[in-house]
């Protein structure tokens, strides 16, 4: 049981260092000019714009940096990617508000693809 817990212990700090991550990207958030590049939304997704998606890229490189390749790697995608979908209904609706934040003090609001 505790080998159970430790896991989704270690998969729901992961899954909170990517959502953080993600916000950073946000308008008006320290790495919004990050945004302003010429990648394709294929490649922003997995790298910045999109919490679940991000799992692929940022699980892999914690569960392979942080964890030292502890536990199976697809379950940890999997359970690390399930929080975010919890986490990414949140943090939608956080990130309309900082959007309509931003217009409201003048900003040009982003053009955004929903995940």
């Amino acid at each position: 049981m505790s080998e159970k817990i430790d896991f989704l212990l270690m998969c729901l700090q992961t899954s909170l260092q990517i959502v953080f991550i993600h916000i950073l990207f946000w308008p008006g958030m320290i790495l919004d000019f990050m945004r302003e590049n010429r990648l394709t939304p294929f490649m922003q997704k997995p790298l910045y714009d999109c919490a679940i998606c991000m799992t692929s890229v940022y699980g892999f490189l914690f569960w392979l940096l942080e964890w030292d390749m502890s536990g199976n790697l697809l379950a940890f995608w999997f359970t690390v990617g399930g929080i975010n979908v919890l986490f990414s209904g949140l943090i939608g609706k956080a990130e309309d508000v900082n959007v309509e934040r931003q217009v409201s003090n003048g900003h040009k609001a982003p053009s955004r693809q929903h995940d």
